[in-house]
């Protein structure tokens, strides 16, 4: 867990408790790779926003990411977690949809954001410094709800 004291008590078990109602989910795509579910929290300048999220933890679940997507809703996205604070690069092979990327560091801080990236484009997109997780969300969303770098991030980890 990315230190939960950020949140008050409550907020914190209340997030807790919903994602423990959702982690046993799992969604079946194609070539058979299978995500839990989870819940993000993201504490803006102007409130708290939840997002409901695959995880994507193991190497095979972070190459196929949201490959091949048509849809992604506004409170939906993918959580790509790693074991230990590295550089990550991203691209959006295959991906039909605009994502917005944030980089998180291992004290929940959003450390950059690339928006709305460019469906099926080969560009890299570098974490810009080191991350232990990447949250992406629908292109546009970040800017809508008012997420910027600085904010804090909760979630889960899940084993491997």
């Amino acid at each position: 867990m990315i230190r939960a004291g950020y949140f008050s008590l409550g907020l914190f078990l209340a997030v807790a408790l919903a994602w423990a109602g959702l982690s046993h989910a799992e969604l079946s795509h194609a070539d058979d790779i299978t995500f839990s579910r989870g819940l993000v929290s993201i504490d803006t300048s102007t409130g708290v926003e939840l997002f409901d999220v695959e995880i994507a933890i193991t190497s095979q679940q972070r190459g196929r990411g949201l490959m091949e997507r048509e849809f992604l809703a506004r409170d939906e996205g993918m959580l790509f977690l790693y074991d230990s604070e590295r550089m990550v690069s991203m691209w959006m092979k295959n991906t039909l949809i605009p994502l917005d990327m944030l980089f998180v560091d291992d004290d929940g801080i959003v450390r950059h954001i690339a928006r709305k990236t460019e469906p099926l484009s080969l560009d890299v997109i570098s974490s810009r410094v080191p991350v232990v997780a990447v949250l992406e969300i629908p292109g546009g969303v970040a800017q809508d709800l008012g997420i910027a770098v600085g904010d804090r991030v909760a979630y889960e980890r899940v084993s491997q």
